[in-house]
């Protein structure tokens, strides 16, 4: 599957955040929570 793997989502999250990217990062989050289950 062509899914982005989750240390890069961790990175584009950090970046959303410096960039005050709040709804990017909060769209991120929600992805990663699915990984998580």
């Amino acid at each position: 599957s062509g899914q982005v793997p989750v240390e890069e989502l961790s990175k584009m999250l950090s970046q959303a955040l410096e960039k005050e990217d709040y709804e990017k990062a909060a769209k991120i989050r929600d992805e990663l929570n699915k990984r998580n289950g």
